[in-house]
């Protein structure tokens, strides 16, 4: 009988160090703040990208730090091998009229107006407690998983509501996007490294998938898991997922109820 024991102790043990290591494709913890999207809509040939709007935009997210959340927006539609339709779709929603332009949660600015995209995203992200501007307390929180199983990306979103929202459309979407993609850059007038360029929305449609019409409680979730495939001149490695929470009116966002990033 002990020998038995024995023996199944042993074999216990020798599969337990054996078992393939088991990748859970969790969800982290959800976000406790309130985050901007900042979208930098560019083109690969265009001289003021290059010489003004990638340094200024790239000098932005460094100032803001995790508060915004970025996107390099190639939306020129001929010329830039960076395009995507996700992109272009982005300038229609800014009404942006030229490119370089900003866009910060559902409003657009033209290069011009730093200094009020700079202002938005800090409207955005605070509030007033008192006389004092204090971090915001976000109506709904996000978190973010990703995983990648040879040239397929899978991530997935979890939405929970923290304030009471009624009488609205909410629809989350999600975004892949790219650190470190070399190519040409006019106004530069070389082959750099780009930062956070928008690949394409991983979710059907412009704006992602809706939850639902209506009125949402606090403590409501939902979530939505997409695969997104890796072509080649792409790096696995460099992908993050960005994931957003859209109030909709008329087909288009509106407002920005908060985004996330991993």
């Amino acid at each position: 009988m002990k020998k038995s024991l024995f023996l199944l102790l042993v074999t216990f043990i020798f599969l337990s160090c054996n078992r393939e290591k088991v990748t859970l494709f969790d969800y982290p913890p959800y976000q406790t703040d309130k985050k901007a999207l900042g979208v930098f809509l560019t083109a690969t040939w265009s001289e003021r990208s290059g010489d003004t709007g990638m340094p200024s935009f790239y000098a932005m997210v460094d100032s803001f730090g995790n508060r915004m959340i970025p996107m390099a927006a190639h939306a020129a539609t001929v010329g830039d091998a960076f395009y995507s339709l996700a992109a272009s779709q982005f300038y229609s929603m800014y009404n942006a009229e030229e490119l370089p332009s900003l866009g910060v949660n559902a409003v657009g600015f033209p290069l011009a107006q730093i200094d009020d995209f700079q202002e938005e995203v800090i409207r955005q992200t605070t509030e007033l407690a008192g006389s004092d501007l204090v971090p915001a307390q976000p109506s709904a929180v996000l978190a973010c998983a990703k995983q990648i199983k040879g040239r397929t990306f899978q991530a997935k979103a979890r939405v929970r509501i923290e304030k009471v929202v009624t009488n609205a459309t909410l629809q989350l979407a999600i975004y892949i996007t790219e650190n470190q993609v070399l190519g040409y850059q006019e106004g530069i007038g070389a082959s750099i490294f780009h930062q956070y360029v928008l690949r394409g929305a991983a979710t059907a449609g412009p704006w992602g998938v809706l939850w639902k019409s209506g009125n949402f409680a606090v403590g409501e979730t939902f979530e939505q898991e997409v695969t997104y495939q890796v072509t080649e001149d792409m790096d696995s490695n460099q992908l993050n997922v960005i994931a957003v929470l859209y109030r909709m009116e008329d087909g288009y966002p509106v407002e920005v109820l908060n985004c996330n990033k991993l």
